[in-house]
């Protein structure tokens, strides 16, 4: 049997390692990692969707202004063994106050040199897959709107089509709209769920029945969720519109898991300790379900409305950057 040149064998073992951290470390993170999300803030609390860190440090977020780009804010953050979600940021008000209506923010993840005092010069950013561990995402002032789901490479797991959705805000009466994920980009609409003002956790959305039963057993999809305002009829169609900031939609995206029929879900590594962050002050108190006619989750209406455009999600990244070391490493491998 011919053998590979040794260079070759070298990145197939690398893909191969790849691999198994794909399936591995990254599926339970085990890597410096931050996601956030298109919101609308009241009070210039921003919200990281989840954060993960190997040591002790701080989350910090800057503005790109004409004076180049400046930290508006930052607090500790602690070594964690699981995700860490819904990691409140206050900007102070003289620079929340400062910010334009729109503003295009960045989270990153720095350590600490050791004083327990964040210092840009001195406390580095964390690295993530040879890059920085943060994200871009637009927060505009006005009532507060938000929601958070599984991100990174978490799911959620379910054999029944009802999925559920760790905290959604609303400022006004409307629905969490679950929308199909096509090419990476929102479509058809694929779940509704009716919901007060106010903050609610632990949300279940009922997926439409014909595409749930088109996924494949064991097979993962994404869905987008976004925040919706009703038009005061009290019925979800076409004529309500999802919460933009400037031209993103308020919401984000993450992966289901279909599991066989009769299967009882169970956590996965990110969710089996799951860390959640306390609200801030004055946030409306959580009611945990749909309101009247009816507090279960609904199937989706036949009409369907355009799909909005944007809206920051991770979606499997961990997941997909080291098994896109895999496809690197391979490749590499056929051109040596």
């Amino acid at each position: 049997m011919r053998r590979a040149p040794a260079s070759a064998a070298a990145l197939l073992g690398l893909a191969f390692v790849a691999v198994v951290l794909a399936g591995g470390l990254a599926a339970g993170h085990g890597i410096n990692h931050l996601s956030a999300d298109p919101q609308v803030s009241a009070d210039g609390v921003v919200r990281m969707e989840s954060v993960f860190a190997t040591e002790d440090g701080f989350v910090v977020v800057y503005h790109e202004g004409a004076d180049g780009e400046r930290v508006l804010a930052h607090r500790p953050f602690s070594a964690s063994t699981r995700d860490v979600y819904d990691v409140e940021v206050r900007i102070p008000d003289a620079a929340w106050a400062d910010l334009p209506a729109n503003a295009t923010l960045r989270a990153v993840l720095h350590g600490d040199d050791g004083d327990g005092s964040f210092d840009p010069a001195s406390d580095p950013p964390l690295s993530a897959f040879g890059g920085v561990a943060g994200e871009s995402f637009v927060v505009r002032r006005g009532p507060t709107a938000y929601v958070g789901a599984s991100s990174g490479a978490g799911v959620r797991r379910s054999a029944d089509g009802v999925v559920e959705l760790r905290s959604v805000h609303l400022p006004e009466r409307g629905y969490v709209v679950l929308r199909n994920s096509s090419g990476g980009a929102p479509a058809e609409v694929v779940g509704v769920a009716p919901l007060d003002a106010g903050h609610h956790a632990n949300v279940s959305v009922a997926l439409d029945d014909a595409f749930f039963a088109a996924r494949a057993a064991n097979a993962t999809f994404s869905v987008w969720a976004h925040a919706y305002v009703d038009d005061g009829d009290g019925a979800f169609d076409g004529e309500d519109r999802p919460i933009r900031v400037g031209t993103e939609p308020v919401g984000t995206r993450f992966g289901v898991e279909k599991l066989p029929p009769g299967r009882t879900p169970t956590p996965t590594p990110g969710e089996g300790s799951l860390v959640v962050t306390a609200a801030p002050t004055g946030t409306p108190t959580s009611t945990g379900a749909s309101p009247s006619p009816t507090a279960t989750p609904t199937r989706s209406p036949s009409a369907t409305t355009t799909p909005g455009t944007g809206g920051a999600g991770t979606g499997f990244g961990p997941a997909a950057a080291v098994l896109g070391l895999a496809v690197a490493a391979l490749a590499l491998g056929r051109k040596g």
